[in-house]
């Protein structure tokens, strides 16, 4: 099946399962309007499923109108691969949307440098998921909180990038730097301060971007996330910045017993994807991402896909109040 291959990298227990978990349980409601469906294998339901029932636990807490605390002591140590299908009704056409995440860690052990090279090389879109508490909390002179470096190796990824790619290795794709666990954020009206924010923390990996031989050649984002909805970030549990620590996460519910798991924004790193690739303009006729709009949509079922396709582009957030913000637009999305 065609195939849209989507990178993703975070630090430890910074959430991007969770998020995709979300992604694949609000389907209907992301693909309203259109005729197409969202399918996965028994495999990845089972393990999606299985964090479905973990994050709505944490709302069956008899202590909710109080403080519900949250960690994640089985962090991932190997790829993981999330493969999606978009599917056409009627038609045996479709596209697969294939998400593969990897440890932050292997940004630091030269052992996995081919291996994430590799990955980098035949990804269409990359994702660095954020840790938002790490990127705010404890804030110092530099715009970020102390565990952001530790925990979201965003220094080990940026020279990473700059020291083991070449610039034609990165250029043709999409980059989105996606905030997760932002209620907090959210419903204090401080998203821009985390747009600030993550422009500090990944300030030299996006001063790279948009040096000339990038800057028109890659678009750029920020598209934060609300992991949960009814619980939002209180505190930690331990005081350690080391990303190795055992740290629990406190969350308070924002409505007491009435908290609800109701997550927001996680269908639209896709949909940024999706938009992305239907834009794609006769300028890059001859790129990379220009053959892979061609391998979608050159055909008679491929222009059908392309029309239910459309919809969800336009389902794109970019408000600002919000925290979606274009850094750069390369082919005027």
């Amino acid at each position: 099946m065609k195939k849209i291959r989507i990178f993703m990298v975070g630090g430890r227990r910074c959430g991007k399962t969770t998020v995709l978990t979300s992604l694949w349980h609000n389907a209907d409601a992301t693909l309203a309007g259109t005729n197409l469906s969202l399918g996965a294998d028994n495999v990845l339901v089972s393990r999606l499923q299985d964090t479905y029932d973990l994050s709505e636990s944490y709302f069956d807490d008899p202590d909710m109108e109080d403080f519900v605390r949250v960690s994640d002591d089985n962090a991932s140590q190997e790829p993981a691969s999330y493969p999606f299908t978009l599917t056409l009704a009627g038609k045996r056409t479709g596209i697969q949307a294939e998400f593969t995440d990897i440890p932050g860690e292997w940004f630091t052990c030269p052992d996995h440098y081919k291996e994430v090279k590799d990955y980098i090389r035949e990804s269409h879109v990359i994702i660095f998921a954020i840790d938002t508490p790490c990127l705010m909390e404890d804030m110092d002179e530099r715009g970020f909180g102390k565990r952001h470096i530790s925990s979201n190796k965003a220094n080990h990824i940026t020279h990473f990038i700059k020291e083991q790619l070449t610039t034609d290795e990165i250029a043709e794709r999409m980059i989105l730097f996606v905030p997760i666990k932002c209620e907090k954020y959210y419903y204090q009206h401080m998203m821009p301060q985390v747009v600030d924010a993550v422009r500090s923390g990944y300030r030299e990996l996006l001063e790279y971007i948009a040096e000339p031989a990038l800057r028109s050649r890659c678009t750029a984002a920020i598209l934060p996330i609300l992991s949960l909805g009814g619980l939002k970030f209180f505190g930690f549990e331990g005081q350690s910045p080391s990303p190795t620590a055992s740290q629990e996460y406190i969350y308070h519910a924002n409505c007491g017993k009435e908290a609800k798991y109701l997550p927001r924004y996680c269908d639209q790193p896709l949909l940024y994807a999706i938009a992305y690739i239907l834009k794609t303009s006769d300028g890059y006729r001859d790129g990379f991402l220009w053959k892979l709009r061609s391998l979608l949509f050159n055909d008679a079922d491929g222009k059908e896909l392309r029309a239910e396709l459309q919809p969800l582009a336009e389902k794109i957030n970019r408000r600002d109040e919000d925290g979606f913000v274009l850094l750069q637009n390369a082919i005027g999305l």
